[in-house]
Parts: structure tokens; C-alpha cells; sequence
């Protein structure tokens, strides 16, 4: 694996990516430049692109979501990505340089937030049945107990 211009040569810890953001997939079309890590953390980081959008890479074990490049780290991984602030990150041969890092996009499938439909639907209703039966509660706890009255 060799290492595209503008990153230091230093020695690579390679991850493979399991899943991009259907926002996200967008700027991981072009080679080339991508952006600078504006912000990192113990289990992520934040990418700021060339066009100043924000994307966050982060370990795959804190989810997924639309502008989130999710990875499978070990302990030396996300050690590594907890110093990379200010690098550039580069985009080549299917493969995004973020500082010591190499994030293997090949097999990474887009992910996008499925329709909750039903789900809500029920969400909403649970809750508007608990919401109805609060005035009842509390009614009978103030007539059983005199001493509120």
C-alpha cells in the first residue's frame, strides 16, 4: 500500500470499513483530497471535507448514522485515532488516509435509515395510552389520601 501525497509516511494500522452513510457516500466518490480532522475523541473523529461539510468516522460499536463512516477497530486503532487531529485525509485506491490510518472502503455497504412506519405508529399510541392514564393516577392517589386534600 503506498502513501498518497500530502500524508506523512509513518507506519499504517489498515481497517476495514463496514458501513457509509447514504449522506456520506457523496464525498467518498472522488479520489483525491477530502479534508482535514477538525475534532477527535477516543472513539471517533470529525472530518471537515474541502467543501465544509462534516463527516465523523467513528467505531462501528457506537452506530450508524447518515453522515457516519463506521469502522472496526482494535485497541491500537482507536488509539490511533484518538491523535489525529489536524491530519489531511486522502482518498485513494478505495482506501481513506486519516493520519496512521488506513480505512479499507471495498466491501463497505451504504446504510441508510430504514422506514419506522408501524413502529412510530405503535410508538405514538404507547405513549398517548400512558398520557391518558396520568389524570387517573393522580386523581385517585389525591381522593385515596386525605392529607393531600
Amino acid at each position: 500500500m503506498r502513501t498518497p501525497l500530502g500524508i506523512q509516511d509513518r507506519s499504517r494500522l489498515v481497517a476495514p470499513v463496514s458501513a457509509i452513510g447514504l449522506s456520506a457516500a457523496p464525498f467518498l466518490a472522488c479520489e483525491g483530497p477530502l479534508g482535514r480532522v477538525r475534532a477527535s475523541f477516543r472513539r471517533s473523529c470529525y472530518v471537515q471535507t474541502l467543501d465544509g461539510e462534516v463527516l465523523c468516522i467513528a467505531h462501528a460499536a457506537l452506530g450508524r448514522g447518515p453522515l457516519t463512516v463506521s469502522v472496526r477497530l482494535d485497541g491500537a486503532g482507536l488509539q490511533a485515532l484518538g491523535g489525529v487531529d489536524g491530519s489531511p485525509v486522502v482518498l485513494e485506491d478505495q482506501c481513506l488516509y486519516v493520519g496512521p490510518l488506513v480505512l479499507v472502503l471495498a466491501n463497505a455497504a451504504v446504510w441508510s435509515p430504514q422506514h419506522l412506519g408501524r413502529a412510530v405508529d405503535n410508538l405514538a399510541g404507547e405513549r398517548a395510552r400512558r398520557l391518558a392514564e396520568v389524570p387517573i393516577f393522580t386523581r385517585q392517589t389525591m381522593v385515596g389520601n386525605r392529607s393531600i386534600l
